[in-house]
């Protein structure tokens, strides 16, 4: 069957995806009809234009920034064709840049309610089908098909052209702003924003904002007096009431970007291959679970800065949680167990680690890895395992016991105001520490001196550098006229070089010394010489308020070459470490204050009490939309942002709840990339996109960025006008293949595939093969394989020592549709190359332990590509011992050393044979046409479980 055959609509198409879809002959491909892998065009509007019959359906596209040959649905009878479909959906649709669902899935022909939830491309997707060209330069904007009826069989059609943006963001309900809004062909003159177009309040009107109006349901809904909604399942208009107004339609969203592959610059490949691409090392939206959390509220009470979670620091595997909690709990709510303020728990299962059982009497507000391997803790507390313990102690972190040779007492004279630590950082042999204080003695020091609300001390003793005194105070005025006592420095942090300390708080003046000279003014923010004396550093502060008592910062962290700070009034502000001058700036709205930042692998975390809109290059909290900004996106309590340009990165983008809105009070990256987040979590969505409860802290895995293992000893030959490649696979497991010819991927394979057959190719042709793991992670290639004329007799379609996939498992029966030829083994299947088995033949084992019963019949599969026109036989040289069934493309082809009739698992071979290897031919009809991907299984059995030697090797070629 062909595309031309198909029904073209959207709702009724049934196609079929296939993993290997090769090309007609390449004089051919200039037409790029989009109907294999090798002819895919640039846009379904140069489909539609080089073939004006072309039916809607689905096409392969590739632009330069997609790098491989997508299929997408294409409507080519609208309006004249040539839209993409970038998201369809009913409810449910999701505001960040990794969309939801697959390609596969957006454009899948579902039905009924299974359509219902809306899929979305990610903006990667959606950047690549405009090859990065900008969203406002789109000639026919965003389309919006509409159902406006419950049955779905009536629809309408509105343009919406966003004006100033660059790249795609799924934010419309932050309001961008559009230069023109239509609905059937009615175009309304007033300024409009995506998160509310109207040109009446019927079904002219399409609003994407989250609203108690609807029940909060995100998608494009109708106004008030447009048509009613139902609760039906698989109703096109719906309403979490019966009846409802403003009702939410099945929409469909296309966009047409008109490019053409004659516009496309495909970098030119050079002979040593392409370089290996890693994805960023970001964490995954979805949270791991959360078989333990933390609950209920300790000293600190419900206030501000009392969160269930406050800090986060790991040694080895363990990952200590400190806070104002006073339980620990397992998700099911089964068990719990008193254990108030600092917790610990594993570090890859977040497991907790009930043998780690200190006592706090109040708080913990701040935790840092000492130089020894020992635990700083900081925060309200005045006792610690039943003794004094003002504020600051040095903890065993195995048993939790209080080290006894570090010593500190923080005392605050300040009526009113707290006694508390609220930073630790570690430098060298200093402690560094902030808080509010007015005074301290410690370790060999037991004089009591002056020291505002920073400190520098042993990290063995607690002995203080009375050489180093940067006093912060004067808290910042409040609308009451009086000044802040709750704390003064809230966060600190010492410059990568060691050479200053960063200090963020509520503090206005900085004086060094006793003899009270003012040397900083300007409040919440202080960048201070480790050099003694201290000496503060001039700081060209910007603000996002103008008024004082809202200028107070709460976070400071030095990543690379900037000083990230974030605080009050939305502000995250990253100054060049050089000069102290503003670089980055950032507003949420709506939301509140930054209080956390973290950083690693080139990515900066911050995370606010804000759940709604980052907007980029703007330092106007009061108007942050007037204000120029240059990106708007959705910002779910934690955001991530490149260190290194500064930009957003819309791709990571959580969704929780929490107790109060306080929202993330800690960050911290764990060795392994997981990045923890913890403030008054309640629950949270999941991996697979449900949400799942959490107790004051989540897990986020970091997303897989390591390339896959290159493949190699590519070979190519050319039968005729078909090239057929084969080359040892990449020895990642699930790896797949994209196969390259001269600059651009024409192919690509499966998992257990390493072979492939090109037609439309030539002599003169360089190949090249990396390998994917399907998560942006790409191998360096192969060097340039040129095409050499294959011997007219025959054509290797599978060498020897090739790839194969293997299961040999008494347990756990195989599955019954293993020798298939569509069937997908996927990761639960293993992979080596032949022979296989064990014994002195072997090169990949495959047994069992010594301590195992072994299983009676193992299993293999492997994938080759071949088209039946190219060849009038296949043959087929094995090596299978004790016995064996063979298998093309699910037919048996042939056995050996095995009883006829049925053969289960449990069969025995007979005797062994002097002569195991043995040469089947078969017909070429047997091959698939169409796709050409073929699969030749092998069962292969013992005649004892305790044989000593099994071996599987095949060998396949074709004979013109």
């Amino acid at each position: 069957m062909t595309l031309r055959s198909r029904s073209a609509t959207l709702l009724t198409t049934a196609i079929v995806a296939s993993t290997l879809v090769f090309a007609a002959p390449a004089e051919a491909a200039a037409t790029y009809d989009g109907t294999t892998q090798e002819r895919a065009a640039a846009s379904c509007w140069e489909i539609k234009q080089n073939d004006p019959d072309a039916p809607s359906g689905r096409y392969w596209i590739v632009t330069p920034r997609l790098q491989v040959p997508t299929q997408f649905y294409c409507d080519q009878t609208t309006n004249g064709g040539g839209w993409v479909l970038v998201g369809r959906g009913r409810h449910g649709w999701v505001e960040g840049g990794d969309g939801q669902g697959t390609t596969a899935d957006v454009s899948a022909a579902t039905s009924g309610a299974a359509m219902m939830k809306a899929k979305q491309l990610s903006g990667t997707v959606i950047d690549g089908l405009l090859n990065s060209g900008r969203v406002d330069a789109l000639p026919d904007g965003i389309r919006l098909r509409r159902a406006t009826d419950t049955s779905g069989s009536r629809w309408q059609e509105a343009r919406v052209k966003i004006s100033q943006r660059d790249r795609w963001t799924w934010a419309l309900a932050a309001g961008l702003p559009v230069s023109s809004y239509s609905v059937d062909g009615t175009s309304v003159t007033t300024a409009q924003k995506t998160d509310d177009l109207r040109i009446s309040t019927d079904t002219q009107r399409a609003w994407t904002r989250s609203s108690a109006t609807n029940g909060y349901i995100r998608g494009f809904n109708y106004g008030k007096s447009g048509p009613n909604g139902t609760t039906a399942a698989d109703s096109f208009l719906y309403s979490t009431v019966a009846g409802g107004d403003y009702a939410t339609p099945f929409t469909q969203m296309y966009l047409r970007p008109k490019l053409l592959t004659t516009q496309m610059s495909y970098p030119t490949i050079p002979l040593s291959g392409t370089p290996s691409q890693a994805g960023l090392a970001i964490p995954e939206s979805g949270a791991l679970p959360s078989p333990w959390g933390v609950t209920g509220l300790g000293a600190g009470g419900s206030s501000y800065y009392s969160t269930e979670v406050s800090a986060f620091a790991q040694i080895g595997s363990r990952v200590y949680v400190g806070g104002n909690f006073t339980t620990v709990r397992n998700s099911a709510g089964t068990i719990s167990h008193t254990q108030s303020y600092l917790a610990s728990f594993d570090a890859r299962t977040g497991e907790w680690i009930s043998s780690f059982r200190p006592t706090f009497d109040h708080q913990v507000k701040a935790l840092a890895v000492l130089p020894n391997g020992k635990l700083a803790v900081g925060g309200q507390f005045g006792k610690v395992n039943g003794k004094v313990a003002t504020a600051l102690v040095v903890l065993d972190p195995t048993s939790g016991a209080t080290d006894p040779s570090f010593t500190a007492t923080l005392t605050q004279t300040t009526t009113g105001a707290n006694r508390w630590v609220r930073s630790l950082d570690v430098s060298g042999n200093h402690l560094y520490v902030g808080g509010g204080f007015t005074r301290y003695s410690g370790g060999t020091d037991r004089t009591t001196r002056a020291f505002r609300n920073i400190v520098r001390v042993s990290t063995t003793t607690g002995t203080p550098d009375t050489t180093w005194r940067p006093n912060l105070g004067t808290g910042i005025l409040q609308s009451d006229g009086k000044r802040s006592l709750s704390s003064s420095v809230l966060s600190l942090d010492v410059s990568d070089d060691g050479a200053m300390v960063y200090a963020a708080g509520q503090f206005t003046q900085g004086y060094v010394g006793d003899d009270g000279k003012t040397a900083v003014s300007k409040p919440g923010l202080a960048a201070i010489k480790t050099s003694a004396p201290a000496t503060f550093q001039s700081w060209p502060i910007v603000y996002s308020s103008t008024v004082a008592r809202t200028r107070y910062q709460q976070a400071v962290k030095q990543v690379g070459s900037r000083v990230w700070t974030g605080g009050s009034q939305h502000n995250l502000f990253a100054y060049l470490a050089s000069s102290l001058k503003l670089s980055i700036s950032n507003i949420t709205v709506r939301g509140g204050d930054f209080q956390a930042i973290a950083a690693r692998s080139g990515i900066v975390y911050a995370s606010c009490h804000c759940f709604d809109w980052n907007y980029s290059g703007t330092t106007r909290y009061d108007a942050p939309k007037a204000a120029g900004y240059t990106q708007v996106d959705r910002i779910g309590g934690v955001g991530a942002w490149n260190a290194s340009t500064g930009d957003y990165i819309p791709s990571f983008s959580p969704t929780f709840d929490t107790r109060t809105g306080e929202g993330p009070w800690a960050l911290m990256t764990a060795a392994d990339g997981t990045l923890w987040s913890g403030g008054d979590y309640t629950s949270v969505v999941g991996r697979d996109g449900k949400n799942q409860w959490t107790g004051g802290f989540a897990r986020f895995a970091v997303r897989p960025h390591t390339p896959p293992a290159a493949p190699s000893a590519l070979k190519a030959t050319l039968s005729g006008s078909t090239a057929h490649l084969s080359w040892t696979m990449s020895s990642t497991s699930g790896a797949t293949h994209e196969v390259l010819r001269n600059n651009r991927v024409v192919a690509t394979t499966p998992a257990d595939a390493s072979s492939v057959s090109v037609p439309g190719s030539a002599a003169g042709d360089r190949w090249y093969v990396r390998a994917t793991d399907g998560n942006g992670n790409r191998s360096s290639s192969t060097p340039a394989v040129s095409s050499t004329v294959a011997p007219a007799e025959s054509v290797s379609l599978s060498p020897a020592g090739a790839q194969w996939a293997y299961w040999f498992d008494r347990d756990q029966p195989v599955d019954t549709r293993w020798k298939g030829p569509t069937w997908e083994p996927g990761n639960a299947w293993l992979y080596g190359a032949a022979p296989l088995g064990w014994g002195p033949n072997a090169e990949t084992s495959i047994d069992t332990p010594t301590t195992a019963e072994r299983a009676l019949t193992a299993y293999f599969r492997r994938r080759f590509t071949a088209d039946p026109a190219d060849f009038s036989t296949i043959t087929i040289t094995t090596r299978s011992d004790d016995g064996a069934v063979v298998y093309l493309n699910g037919t048996e082809i042939g056995r050996k050393n095995l009883p006829a009739g049925t053969i289960t698992p449990t069969t025995y071979a007979g005797d062994e044979t002097a002569d195991r290897a043995w040469t089947i031919t078969v017909p070429a009809s047997m091959l698939r046409a169409g796709d050409r991907a073929n699969t030749l299984a092998v069962e292969v059995h013992l005649n004892s479980r305790g044989a000593a030697g099994v071996s599987h090797e095949a060998v396949i070629s074709g004979t013109p």
